[in-house]
């Protein structure tokens, strides 16, 4: 094979589903990319997320999550393969990405990564669709107090401190019929402090 005149490196892969194999392979540029033979690995492949432990022979130990499989098919002489783009993996600070409200949308906050700032603008359409959802009851007796919270919420998307007052106030308001909002949680949750 191509690959077998380079030295390797033992590599164990952490699936997210929990499953592992190893690996021995190449780690061309040291902490940016490996290189493994498919056919090394078969039936298993590499994925976006994994998490790949570096086990060295003189016992020390680097964690990478993969950013870019980079699967190659055969061509010629070169048997299929893959060239693994990766980043250092810190378990406590990249395991869980946090949302956090800043100007008119959302930024995920996902520390140590290149791109630790991603913005989203946000559909706050949501909301409206609530205030009809209350309007619509026949049974809510403070209609007029939710509608008025309703449109608090809305307005202090981008203050999550704000946020959070008005959210209590709205759920405290509305919990003898919190069934109403109980499909929206998910989506108020977002504007919620990490």
């Amino acid at each position: 094979m191509v690959f077998s005149v380079f030295p390797k490196s033992k590599f164990v892969v952490k699936k997210e589903d929990g499953t592992s194999f190893e690996m021995m392979a190449l780690e061309a540029t040291k902490g940016k990319m490996i290189t493994v033979d498919h056919n090394a690995i078969k039936p298993n492949i590499i994925e976006e997320n994994d998490i790949i432990e570096a086990i060295y022979t003189n016992g020390t130990k680097n964690i990478y999550r993969v950013i870019e499989p980079g699967f190659y098919e055969q061509t010629g002489p070169i048997p299929a393969h893959y060239q693994i783009k990766i980043e250092k993996y810190n378990k406590l600070t990249n395991t869980i990405p946090r949302i956090n409200n800043s100007g008119n949308g959302n930024v995920i906050c996902n520390f140590n990564s290149p791109n630790s700032n991603i913005a989203i603008t946000q559909d706050l359409s949501k909301f409206d669709e609530i205030k009809r959802e209350i309007e619509a009851q026949k049974d809510i007796q403070n209609k007029e107090l939710l509608i008025k919270l309703i449109e608090e919420l809305k307005n202090s998307t981008s203050d999550k401190n704000k946020f959070l007052n008005k959210y209590n106030e709205f759920v405290s308001a509305l919990a003898s019929h919190i069934t109403i909002i109980t499909p929206f949680i998910p989506y108020l949750s977002q504007f919620l402090p990490c």
